[in-house]
């Protein structure tokens, strides 16, 4: 089967809004510190806008809110593939804001392990709200908490295979910088970001129809 963009679906604000993110992300290959890192680090952010303007030309609309977290999880996802996670500036040791924290290592790893857990929380959370799955009670809470920490659990793996595979830029992508406990600590920071999100969001209603989008996005 073909998919195929209809015309109005280019003037849709929120599609044309992940093009740009799209060709932003795209467009970092250029000048970053290696070709081969950026594409391990931003390949989940440019499959996921796809799978976003995909679901955007099938009629989908994500509240504004969910979309403005898809993006600013891109944007870091696209920093990180950029410089390297090891090389972020301002997260370094030597930076201000390593001296102030006291770290040993450049910790920007940690924000994207942090949104690795947030976002795939509130995706979940939506999907099932969508689903007719009932959004009271504990049980919502404990499957979007665990798809989160399955997510990051992938991830890992991910991680792991290019290093069994000697994938070129694997220990860039890994980016333990001599941590042994890396694989723990990005696991611990994706359940996190899932429980902060329990958290922030757990009074939210959330919509039951993504069809359409009115201002409120709700």
């Amino acid at each position: 089967m073909v998919f195929t963009v209809e015309s109005s679906v280019l003037k849709d604000k929120d599609f044309r809004m992940y093009l740009w993110v799209l060709l932003l992300c795209v467009l970092t290959v250029f000048g970053s510190y290696d070709p081969t890192v950026w594409l391990l680090e931003v390949a989940p952010a440019l499959l996921g806008i796809l799978t976003i303007l995909i679901l955007i030309a099938r009629g989908v609309h994500f509240p504004p809110f969910l979309n403005a977290i898809f993006i600013i999880h891109a944007f870091i996802l696209t920093v990180g593939g950029y410089f390297s996670y090891a090389r972020v500036p301002l997260f370094n040791p030597d930076d201000f804001l390593g001296q102030t924290l006291g770290w040993t290592r450049n910790n920007y790893d940690k924000l994207g392990h942090f949104m690795q857990g947030f976002t795939p929380y509130l995706a979940c959370r939506q999907l099932l709200a969508v689903r007719g799955v009932r959004q009271t009670g504990f049980f919502p809470i404990f499957l979007a908490v665990s798809v989160s920490l399955a997510v990051s659990a992938l991830y890992e793996l991910i991680e792991y295979s290019t290093c069994v595979f000697s994938v070129d830029g694997a220990d860039d992508f890994v980016g333990s910088q001599g941590d042994p406990f890396d694989t723990q600590t990005d696991m611990l920071g994706a359940f996190i970001g899932a429980l902060a999100a329990v958290f922030i969001f757990l009074k939210f209603r959330w919509r039951t129809n993504l069809n359409s989008c009115d201002e409120t996005g709700r």
